[in-house]
């Protein structure tokens, strides 16, 4: 499908663009946070252990999330983890995802962007990182209060453009893990070989790339990149041009994932032991 729209926009050269295909939200009335039906027992969280919250983004945007906390006092000690979800759907098409990281032993919190489940509004490159601060102040403040060492950032695809956001703007933190993240807008131009400026066919920059190296230098436990070799939506490539771009001296870990495409990296072998390791 990105393919498709990369050509037609190259063709046109004119109002087709990218932002559809970066921004695929679909909205809510009410969330019924569905399982995978393969998700294994470990991975759907007890009700007692989940709640609805909210945030106010600085434009006003009431954006709706869910935080999963690990029993008892155990939610004060675990890792936390900020949720950064990808282009399609809403809260309900992750909420397995968010469920395995619980299973690793994290509190998570999981939010959607403008437009998308209950969150209302259009997405934008500004307004989905003003989505995101939004929720990182609630973790920060009463009655989460989440200190540095505890907090991390976690982005799947999209969602590794604004966990990136924060990470470098919005540290210290503890670590970030990025998963099928692309380098930026423009690379995804290039992946799809169309040699037409990035400014032709989306408004949107994304600039994970640009981000990489401040965001990796806040971080007190370094920046974890997970991708798919088998990934042709967003080719591995990207991460391999996020890690060159943090360079050598600082810390980070560059997981190139057997087999995995654009959607099962959490699922291969390799996955458990590395997040889990990472979430000291």
């Amino acid at each position: 499908m990105r393919a498709a729209v990369l050509m037609l926009a190259a063709a046109s050269m004119s109002c087709a663009n990218l932002d559809g295909f970066l921004f695929n939200p679909k909205p809510l009335a009410a969330y019924t946070l569905p399982y995978d039906s393969d998700a294994p027992a470990a991975w759907r969280v007890p009700a007692a252990q989940y709640e609805a919250v909210t945030a106010r983004a600085a434009d006003g945007t009431t954006v709706y999330g869910y935080y999963l906390h690990q029993p008892g006092a155990a939610a004060s000690t675990a890792p936390t983890v900020l949720y950064c979800h990808g282009n399609a759907d809403n809260i309900d098409r992750y909420w397995t995802r968010a469920g395995h990281l619980y299973a690793l032993g994290a509190n998570v919190l999981i939010f959607d962007y403008r437009g998308y489940g209950r969150t209302a509004g259009t997405p934008t490159e500004a307004g989905v990182y003003q989505d995101a601060r939004a929720m990182l102040a609630l973790l920060r403040g009463a009655p989460y209060a989440v200190q540095p060492a505890r907090l991390y950032y976690y982005g799947y695809s999209l969602g590794g453009a604004v966990a990136t956001e924060l990470a470098a703007h919005d540290g210290p933190y503890a670590g970030l893990v990025l998963e099928s993240t692309f380098a930026n807008a423009a690379a995804l131009v290039e992946d799809a070989s169309l040699f037409v400026p990035r400014s032709l066919v989306t408004d949107n920059v994304f600039d994970t790339r640009a981000k990489i190296r401040q965001a990796a230098q806040n971080a007190e436990g370094g920046v974890l990149l997970l991708h798919g070799e088998a990934d042709d939506f967003v080719k591995p490539s990207n991460s391999e041009r996020l890690d060159a771009a943090i360079g050598p001296w600082i810390t980070h870990d560059f997981v190139r994932v057997p087999g995995a495409d654009h959607g099962t990296v959490p699922l291969h072998p390799v996955y458990d032991p590395r997040v889990r390791g990472f979430l000291r």
